[in-house]
């Protein structure tokens, strides 16, 4: 609605107003969203160990905002929607990005069938104590793999800067 001025047009709200108030109420709707993740999850681990996992959902919670701010700083590299980008071309990069990155959210969608369907289903998975390796994988290399690469960056440009590397060329010290 933002970037194709509706709050403005259909509703006379301003901007930042506008902003304000959408960001609160995103952050209502995922507390609502994901409570009932959160009980899933404490009647599936151990008694006595529930501080432990709502941390540790918190923290995944983090570690996922953090990703999504590093790839949604990619995916704005794709269309330029900077402020003089925005003022000469209009908001054709911003309305793009925005289809993008909405869309992204129904991806997530085929998960969905992961979730237990019931309370008695859930038990059974508690019951059953059975581990999933693969998942277990690919939660640490999405976890990992963007720090690691970071680091990897980060280093080979202090490397290329030791050894007197620049846009136009190298020269060993």
């Amino acid at each position: 609605m933002l970037v194709l001025v509706w709050n403005k047009c259909i509703f006379g709200i301003s901007d930042y107003a506008f902003s304000l108030g959408d960001d609160g109420i995103v952050n209502y709707v995922s507390g609502v969203q994901f409570l009932h993740i959160f009980i899933m999850y404490v009647g599936l681990c151990p008694a006595g160990s529930e501080g432990a996992v709502f941390a540790i959902l918190t923290s995944f919670g983090k570690v996922a905002l953090n990703r999504g701010t590093a790839l949604g700083t990619l995916f704005a590299e794709i269309w330029d929607v900077s402020k003089y980008a925005v003022i000469s071309n209009g908001l054709s990069g911003m309305w793009k990005l925005a289809l993008l990155t909405s869309a992204i959210y129904l991806f997530y969608c085929y998960a969905c069938y992961l979730l237990p369907n019931s309370y008695a289903e859930q038990k059974q998975l508690k019951a059953e104590g059975e581990k999933n390796i693969i998942a277990g994988v690919v939660f640490l290399a999405v976890l990992l793999l963007p720090e690691l690469r970071i680091i990897l960056s980060r280093f080979s440009r202090l490397i290329l800067r030791y050894i007197g590397c620049s846009s136009g060329g190298c020269s060993v010290r």
